[in-house]
C-alpha cells in the first residue's frame, strides 16, 4: 500500500490517503475495543471490584466478597426431626457399635434428644469444659467469665458437648457446687453441701449423692464430678426435694426448659436427655424413669440448655455459658494429658483401695 501512495498523483494520492485514514481509523477502533474488553474481564476477575449485589435467576443476593465466612457447625434443625431418628447414622450403616448415640424422639408427647454413653468402653472419656479454656472454675476469687456456645464446641473439639450446672449471674459467674475433672478440683470448697453430685469412680463406676441427706461426696475418690440438682429419682424412685436441697429460685421449682442425666442400676450407660418443651420437675423425673434410669438428677436449664453432637450443634444456649460436659470417642478421641490423666487416676484408686 506504502508503494501505491508513492507513485499516484495528487488526485489518486488524495483518494490512497482517504482509504488508508478510514482503514487506521477502522483497526484503531478494533484496538480499542480489545483493550476496552480485556479491561473489563480483568475488571471482573478482581475482588477489589466486585459488585454489590449479584443476580442468580431473578433473586439478589449479596455479593460473595460482602457475605461473612461460614462456620463449620450445622445449624439446629429448623423442622422437628422424624421421631426414632437415629443421627449416628454412619455407624449404624457399618454395624459397628455406638459408644454414644443420640436419638430424637417423643416421650409422653416431650420432644427430647436422648444420649446413651457406655461407661464401659475404654475410648469413652468425660470431663468437663470451662469457658475461655479455663484451668479453673469461677469461684468468689477468680473468674474467667462466660463464652458462647459454639466457642466451647469449637474449643472442646468433644464427641458430645452438652450443657452443665448452674451459676450466678453477677459479675463472677460463679459455678455451683465443686467440680472434678481428670481427677483434679478445679473448684472446691469444704463447706459446699448443696444440691445432688455425679461422681465417676475408678472405672466410670457411676454414683448420685445428695450432700443434706447422704452426706458430702467423696471428691477425692471422683475422676468426674459434677453438682446440680435437685435429684429426680432415688433407686428408681421419684425423689424431688429442691428446698430440702437448698434450692430457692422458682425458676428451678417451676416450668422450664430443662435437661438431665442420670443412669439405669447397672451403672453402665450415662443416660443425658435434652427436653425441647418446657416441662415441670415431676414429668422431668417421670421421664427419666420412664427411659429407664435408676438414679437421675436435673441440670442447669432454660436459655443455659444446649447439646452439640460433635461439630454439629443441635440446640444452641441462648445464652453464654461458664461450663459444659464434654465426652469423647473414638470420632473425637480425648486430649492426650486426660488419657494419661486417667491411667493415673486408675493407678491412683488401686493403691488406695489396697491400703
Amino acid at each position: 500500500m506504502g508503494q501505491q501512495f508513492r507513485f499516484k498523483s495528487r488526485r489518486g494520492s488524495s483518494k490512497v490517503r482517504s482509504a488508508e485514514t478510514q482503514w487506521l481509523g477502522t483497526f484503531f477502533c478494533r484496538i480499542c475495543g480489545v483493550i476496552a474488553v480485556g479491561w473489563l474481564l480483568s475488571s471482573l476477575r478482581s475482588p477489589s471490584s466486585a459488585p454489590l449485589f449479584q443476580s442468580i435467576g431473578s433473586t439478589i443476593l449479596p455479593s460473595r466478597s460482602d457475605q461473612p465466612a461460614p462456620l463449620d457447625f450445622a445449624a439446629p434443625p429448623v423442622a422437628p426431626l422424624p421421631e426414632e431418628i437415629q443421627l449416628d447414622r454412619d455407624l449404624r450403616r457399618t454395624g459397628s457399635p455406638r459408644p454414644i448415640s443420640v436419638t430424637w424422639r417423643q416421650v409422653s408427647g416431650v420432644p427430647v434428644y436422648i444420649t446413651r454413653i457406655d461407661l464401659q468402653d475404654p475410648a469413652t472419656f468425660i470431663s468437663i469444659g470451662l469457658a475461655n479454656r479455663a484451668k479453673t472454675a469461677n469461684s468468689p476469687r477468680s473468674t474467667r467469665g462466660d463464652e458462647a456456645f459454639v466457642g466451647l464446641v469449637r474449643h472442646h473439639r468433644a464427641a458430645l458437648t452438652l450443657s452443665g450446672t448452674f451459676f450466678s449471674m453477677d459479675r463472677q459467674k460463679r459455678v455451683m457446687g465443686n467440680m472434678v475433672a481428670a481427677g483434679q478440683f478445679l473448684k472446691y470448697s469444704p463447706w459446699e453441701n448443696y444440691g445432688t453430685t455425679l461422681g465417676l469412680r475408678a472405672g466410670n463406676r457411676p454414683e448420685m449423692t445428695t450432700a443434706r441427706v447422704q452426706g458430702k461426696p467423696q471428691w477425692q475418690h471422683h475422676w468426674f464430678s459434677l453438682t446440680a440438682g435437685p435429684r429426680l429419682l432415688w433407686q428408681g424412685k421419684i425423689q424431688i426435694n429442691p428446698k430440702r436441697e437448698g434450692f430457692t429460685d422458682p425458676a428451678v421449682m417451676g416450668v422450664a426448659l430443662r435437661s438431665a442425666i442420670g443412669f439405669p442400676k447397672s451403672g453402665q450407660t450415662l443416660l443425658h436427655v435434652t427436653f425441647l418443651k418446657p416441662i415441670s420437675l415431676q414429668q422431668e423425673a417421670q421421664i427419666m424413669r420412664d427411659l429407664g434410669c435408676y438414679e437421675a438428677m436435673n441440670l442447669d436449664g432454660g436459655t443455659s440448655v444446649a447439646i452439640a453432637r460433635g461439630n454439629r450443634i443441635l440446640k444452641s444456649a441462648g445464652r453464654e455459658l461458664t461450663n459444659v460436659i464434654t465426652v469423647y470417642d473414638v470420632n473425637y478421641p480425648a486430649p492426650k494429658d486426660l488419657r494419661l490423666s486417667w491411667y493415673a487416676f486408675q493407678n491412683q484408686q488401686e493403691n488406695f483401695a489396697r491400703k
